[in-house]
């Protein structure tokens, strides 16, 4: 059995008519700011991807930096989502501790590449506008609490001495690693390869913490998922 999950982005499915015109709105912003940042999508270019017009919609938005929070919004609510589904003790039955956070940061590092120009203009208007930041550090503790959970699920000892900041602070690392490769990417100089960071993020993680995984192999761990 392959050590990797297939790991997919969440999105919650489309509702009332009205609500679907929102998405469309929001879907059209995310491509072209992903085609060409924030600083370059046009209200005109937005809704006409979407499939409606300007005065359409200026009775949704006040104008595009409205939109724009709507986008960032949605975007850490998916992300919340994702994180609750990824982090399931099910999905990881058979899978070693290490091999199943070395997913999660292939996963993480795909995410990325997708969508670089979305998550570095949230960056920037993070770094301006607290309420932005606030969905950011909800994002943080919801997986941290997500992450402690899995581990205590599995039946892991952590020999750290303070093993809830532990997982805390290796939250805060792992998202910051992934914040400067968003930032400081280069066409230029030595990179290493999405899959190597991975492995080295997991590595780095698991011995931080200080995860008992000598024994930390499938039939045991379902053993353990179980008997829970």
């Amino acid at each position: 059995m392959s050590k990797h999950r297939q790991l997919e982005w969440v999105r919650p499915p489309r509702q009332a008519r009205s609500q679907q015109t929102l998405e469309r709105l929001l879907d059209a912003a995310e491509a072209i700011i992903d085609d060409k940042g924030i600083d370059n999508a046009t209200v005109a270019e937005i809704a006409k991807r979407a499939g409606s017009s300007v005065g359409a919609f200026y009775t949704r938005f006040a104008d595009k930096e409205a939109l724009m929070r709507c986008v960032v919004e949605r975007f850490h609510e998916q992300a919340v989502a994702t994180a609750k589904a990824v982090l399931q003790p099910e999905r990881w039955v058979e899978v070693s501790v290490e091999s199943a956070l070395e997913s999660m940061m292939l996963f993480m590092l795909r995410v990325l590449h997708e969508r670089r120009r979305l998550i570095v203009g949230m960056l920037v208007r993070a770094a301006r506008d607290p309420s932005i930041g606030a969905l950011g550090h909800r994002l943080h503790e919801h997986i941290a609490a997500h992450m402690h959970d899995l581990i205590e699920h599995r039946g892991h000892v952590m020999s750290h001495p303070n093993p809830e900041t532990a997982v805390n602070v290796a939250v805060w690392m792992v998202l910051s690693a992934m914040e400067s490769r968003v930032l400081y990417r280069t066409a230029d100089g030595p990179q290493i390869p999405d899959r190597q960071a991975a492995a080295e993020i997991a590595r780095m993680v698991v011995s931080y913490v200080g995860l008992d995984i000598a024994d930390d192999m499938a039939p045991h761990s379902g053993a353990r998922a179980a008997g829970h």
